[in-house]
């Protein structure tokens, strides 16, 4: 039996960059960060705090301008809800600092009392890592089995897997059809 749903952010709860490249190309056009730059100076390195000194941009205006390319996903706002009544809920999300506080003032996510918050740059561990997981699995207060674990990215799914999570895949080339087959999901195992 389910007790505790985990959702990712990007890609889950919110519409990012996943499956449209084209507006991390927009991003680098706007601020001078080419797609060599990033790959090996920020990605990765950003979500525990550090920074490269040698942004060719300041660390808020590309911030902003992730933040300003993001976009609800109404179409599993009803479904979290729904969930959200029979089991307990928390986002379990890599990010960079001061992002996941962005995306909330820019009211991306459901106004929705999440039960427990897993952000990457808190705890200093990030997905695929196995340790962002067992600090989730730590504070969910239910057994590795009772947690379902809703992910856009395969291998992210892994070490929940291994601590015996059960885990969905959620396809976010097509959010509205993810959607259903999570409500579906959710539906056989009585969470809907």
């Amino acid at each position: 039996m389910i007790k505790f749903v985990y959702f990712d952010v990007g890609g889950v709860v919110i519409k990012d960059f996943s499956q449209r490249p084209e507006l991390r190309r927009e991003l680098w056009g706007e601020t001078g960060i080419t797609e060599e730059y990033w790959a090996r100076n920020c990605d990765g390195k950003l979500d525990l705090g550090q920074i490269p000194n040698n942004l060719p941009v300041t660390y808020s205006k590309l911030l902003s301008g992730f933040v300003s390319r993001f976009e609800k996903n109404p179409s599993i706002w009803p479904i979290i809800e729904s969930v959200k009544k029979k089991a307990k809920i928390g986002l379990l999300t890599n990010m960079y600092p001061k992002m996941l506080a962005s995306i909330k003032k820019n009211d991306l996510l459901p106004s929705i009392n999440w039960d427990v918050t897993i952000d990457s740059v808190a705890e200093k561990a990030r997905k695929p890592e196995r340790k962002i997981f067992e600090i989730a699995q730590e504070r969910s207060g239910v057994k590795p089995e009772e947690i379902l674990f809703v992910e856009n990215t395969p291998k992210n799914l892994e070490a929940p897997k291994m601590l015996g999570w059960q885990t969905f895949f959620y396809d976010s080339s097509n959010y509205e059809r993810s959607s259903e087959q999570l409500k579906t999901y959710f539906s056989q195992i009585d969470l809907f």
